[in-house]
């Protein structure tokens, strides 16, 4: 899966560090608690990027939610998925997240 987090308000020269400081709380969060780690992420013009592998979505979910909460993530912030069994879900990181723009095709 991955985090998809809306850097709508940040500088450019911030995306960097914005992204970072997530990636760097939830690494050793899922590695800890053995339900998955951080393996890598991007930025593009609004978003920032984390990919995830997960072992446990049941476990993770309760566990990155209260992480990015922690840390004051976007309430536009979403964990989505590359699987294509879960491809056109998505989950909230706040339960007052809306959905997440979705690709047209």
């Amino acid at each position: 899966g991955y985090l998809k987090l809306d850097g709508a308000e940040i500088p450019r020269d911030e995306f960097v560090s914005f992204r970072s400081k997530f990636e760097d709380a939830l690494g050793p969060a899922l590695l800890t608690t053995g339900v998955g780690c951080t393996t890598g992420g991007g930025s593009g013009l609004r978003y920032a990027y984390i990919d995830l592998a997960l072992t446990n979505l049941k476990q993770a979910v309760p566990l990155i939610r209260n992480t990015l909460a922690e840390h004051h993530a976007p309430l536009r912030s979403w964990l989505l998925f590359h699987d294509d069994d879960l491809a056109a879900e998505w989950i909230g990181i706040y339960r007052e997240t809306t959905a997440p723009p979705m690709d047209v095709e």
